[in-house]
């Protein structure tokens, strides 16, 4: 998506909406996809030190890339390796383009299809592994983790069959599984393994450790996978506890009326997931209130997965967190809701439809402060992102004009995107970087570490970002940013 409005203006947007053609894997109702056909149920003012920029380089554009191809591509999560590899998934139709070199085979218009690199943003040469797969129905990818010794984890959901020269998973016993698929440093298939049900399963995020992979999701009645089977019925969520090498593994059904979005790894080591919930919960003795229709929910586990802590923010809509993101800033929650949320006194109200949400907890679960975004047409947020310091990041899709913190921005094309970094304390802005194009644009994956801010998602239209000028017509993009 495009350019940062430090350096070229009114250049980059970026939306929620995927661009017309490709199917998002997500579960109901959230922004990662709606029911029906889908598969399912991530520029700106910078300023000297003090300043709007929270540094010397806050918000300005280091570096782009893109993949294009003869048919629709979206990015869909970003993740830093151990060496600095950035990793990139991307959903698409037909074939894949980066640098002007086909990746992996010319895949169907018809379906759907999967992929990921490993690369250096702002290098010239050549990716340093591909990977991509596909079926003969539709299949999605939601997000990409590194292990310490540079192994890339990668999940999402499949229709139909799923597989490349490496593997192969066998058709959903039903409608849709989920699918987990490690890769070795040099981007080979080390084991692939489907997470399946007589109902419908899908997997939304994942979080490494040193010794173990977590696995998030949901289901409907059942869920198999290598080593357990869960058999509560109904619509849960699940957390999967694999061991990094090799299955079988261990697993764990939290609900009824549960979808679990996305998982991180906290300070101490325990794992903290948000999603959404349909009815009150009482885990391990932890309630969560509920009010009407899809409340967000974010909860602490140990390693056993045992729940620790519980917190609920509530309205009278659908709402939904879509990304949890830790570090030494605590807890960071982004999402989406309509009319109103609450979480005890502190209260957000949605100006119009659809609004994005920004929350901010300590380690122990603990509310600190509560945001909106607010937009006279739609908002949603997408994805979040914590530095090393604790530097905090939130990417949103925004159509129309919208306010954060008394910053007004208004929509180049259909919808745009913001990076935002946001003060720890109480979420004031620091400061933004806006993507766009004059189409519809989107946001789907934030990665931070000291030096740079990684995002990725697609384009509708021909944008700069960078200083670099991306293919034309519509693709994926990644950019990095000063932080």
């Amino acid at each position: 998506m495009p350019p940062l409005r430090a350096i070229v203006a009114a250049t980059l947007v970026t939306g929620c909406h995927l661009i017309s053609g490709l199917t998002d894997l997500g579960p109901e109702g959230s922004g990662r996809g709606g029911a029906g056909g889908n598969l399912g149920g991530g520029g700106g003012s910078g300023g000297d030190e003090g300043g709007m920029g929270g540094g010397p380089c806050g918000g300005q554009a280091l570096a782009a890339d893109a993949l294009s191809g003869n048919g629709q591509v979206v990015g869909r999560s970003v993740a830093i390796g151990p060496t600095g590899q950035v990793g990139a998934t991307f959903n698409h139709r037909g074939n894949l383009v980066f640098r002007d070199d086909a990746i992996g085979p010319n895949m169907s218009f018809d379906t759907q299809q999967i992929g990921a690199m490993g690369f250096r943003l702002g290098d010239t040469g050549a990716p340093a592994w591909t990977f991509s797969a596909g079926g003969d129905a539709e299949a999605g990818v939601q997000q990409i983790a590194f292990g310490a010794d540079g192994s890339a984890y990668l999940c999402g959901s499949y229709f139909g069959t799923l597989g490349n020269a490496e593997f192969s998973l066998s058709p959903p016993i039903a409608s849709r599984a989920g699918f987990v698929v490690k890769l070795d440093p040099t981007g080979q298939v080390d084991w692939a393994a489907a997470l399946d049900s007589n109902n419908s399963a899908g997997c939304y995020g994942l979080a490494v450790t040193s010794d173990r992979l977590f696995v998030v999701g949901e289901f409907t009645d059942d869920l198999s996978f290598p080593g357990d089977y869960l058999d509560p019925g109904g619509t849960h969520g699940f957390v999967l506890s694999l061991p990094l090498d090799d299955m079988p593994g261990t697993g764990r059904a939290l609900g009824p009326g549960m979808v679990i979005q996305s998982i991180a790894v906290d300070e101490a080591g325990g794992l903290v997931l948000a999603g959404y919930h349909t009815q009150a919960q009482d885990l391990d003795g932890h309630p969560l209130d509920y009010v009407a229709g899809r409340d967000v929910f974010v909860l602490g586990t140990d390693r056993d997965l045992q729940v620790t802590w519980a917190q609920a923010a509530t309205g009278n809509n659908a709402d939904s967190a879509e990304w949890v993101a830790t570090g030494p800033g605590g807890v960071l929650v982004v999402g989406s809701f309509r009319q109103k949320l609450s979480v005890g006194m502190a209260e957000i109200t949605a100006q119009s439809g659809m609004n994005a949400f920004v929350w901010s907890l300590d380690d122990d679960g603990n509310h600190r402060w509560l945001r909106a975004l607010e937009s006279d047409t739609e908002a949603s947020g997408h994805a979040a992102a914590q530095g090393p310091a604790g530097e905090l990041f939130a990417g949103i899709r925004f159509a129309g004009e919208s306010t954060y913190d008394g910053h007004p921005w208004s929509a180049v094309g259909n919808s745009d995107a913001l990076v935002l970094r946001l003060a720890p304390a109480d979420g004031a802005l620091l400061w933004d970087q806006v993507l766009g194009s004059p189409e519809d644009d989107e946001i789907w994956g934030l990665a931070a570490e000291a030096s740079r801010v990684i995002a990725t998602g697609a384009y509708g239209a021909t944008p700069e970002a960078g200083g670099t000028t991306l293919p034309p017509g519509a693709g994926a993009f990644v950019t990095s940013t000063c932080p």
